[in-house]
């Protein structure tokens, strides 16, 4: 009766154990092993999961960091040229939108690139998984 006292699987180990059933202590040590390995290999892709996704949000931040500084250049230009009325006001235009279009071309067109890169390494990082 004793012997039921002891949780069902503590018997089971204790009687493996006991008959020298099971694992070895080899066995045992590739199991671990191979535990620490596996260990190893999630903390690499946790780790360059993170990063990806710190790289990510870094390209597109600057991306329209970026953006917002051309802006404030386009709107500078727009204001201090209209006001003094020598040049006509669709050439003031063409030439306050030169800001946003060399950052359409220049920086959001090659960063937007390298951002769906990073997303694309993210999903196979998410499908190894």
């Amino acid at each position: 009766m004793a012997s039921n006292s002891t949780p069902p699987n503590r018997r089971i180990i204790r009687n493996k154990q006991e008959r020298n059933i099971g694992f070895s202590s080899d066995d045992q040590q590739n199991i671990d092993a191979t535990y620490q390995d596996l260990e190893l290999a999630f903390k690499i892709y946790k780790l360059e999961y993170e990063k990806a996704a710190e790289r990510y949000e870094n390209i597109y931040k600057a991306i329209w960091q970026i953006f917002s500084y051309m802006a404030l250049l386009a709107g500078g230009i727009l204001t201090f040229t209209s006001s003094k009325n020598c040049i006509s006001l669709p050439l003031i235009i063409v030439i306050s939108l030169i800001p946003l279009i060399f950052w359409f071309l220049a920086i959001y067109i090659p960063m937007d690139y390298y951002g769906q890169s990073t997303r694309k390494s993210l999903s196979k990082i998410e499908k190894n998984k």
